[in-house]
């Protein structure tokens, strides 16, 4: 094995590994609010292009993340019902953490916070193309 082709393999390694870190991200992403999923998985999506065609094909193709995915990177835009779920979920969630923050007083912190990045996250998905079902 020459010199290139060890730099070769570690580089592809290092990246299979940032992938996996940003889908591990996105996963997270999908429970916690002010994190979001889907440029993690994008992200995770465009590193395995680069360095694993098998994950890449993998991560297309699941039966959860892939169609999605697929239609937003062909230029389709984002289901209707995608949209509606993702907002009820981070609106919840939101929610959620202003009420538990509240009662630890750290409330006045996280009522000024967390809507205006609810609201900023809201713009920008409600701004992405919706695809029509067919």
């Amino acid at each position: 094995m020459t010199f290139n082709s060890q730099k070769n393999v570690f580089i592809k390694y290092l990246l299979n590994l940032c992938a996996f870190l940003s889908l591990i991200l996105g996963i997270i992403g999908a429970v916690i609010p002010g994190l979001p999923t889907t440029p993690f998985i994008i992200l995770s999506l465009w590193i395995f292009s680069k360095s694993s065609d098998r994950f890449y094909k993998s991560l297309l193709s699941h039966k959860i993340c892939g169609p999605p995915v697929k239609d937003y990177l062909e230029g389709r835009g984002i289901r209707k019902k995608y949209k509606i779920i993702a907002l009820i979920f981070m609106w919840s969630s939101i929610t959620l953490c202003i009420v538990i923050s509240y009662s630890y007083s750290y409330g006045v912190l996280m009522l000024a916070i967390l809507p205006l990045i609810a609201s900023g996250v809201t713009y920008i998905i409600i701004r992405i193309p919706t695809m029509h079902e067919e």
